[in-house]
């Protein structure tokens, strides 16, 4: 299976941040949501960026072309 030119496109938009890079992730932190894995997200909103400045697990957004998060995952 290929990449189609607007896939390409589409997964082009997508930037990867670390949480703490930008003052404006934790903001955009509160008002993520996501149907499933509720308690991991409140868990993420509530804790992301302190644990992300203090270095005890390392946070990443991945986001869109409008700057809304898409997803996100964490390294320990």
């Amino acid at each position: 299976m290929r990449i189609t030119k607007e896939q390409k496109k589409v997964l082009k938009s997508f930037k990867c941040e670390r949480v703490s890079a930008n003052a404006v992730n934790e903001e955009l932190m509160q008002s993520f949501t996501s149907k499933r894995g509720s308690s991991l997200v409140s868990y993420f909103s509530r804790f992301g960026m302190k644990e992300d400045i203090n270095g005890s697990t390392t946070y990443y957004v991945i986001k869109d072309a409008q700057n809304e998060i898409m997803m996100f995952f964490s390294l320990k």
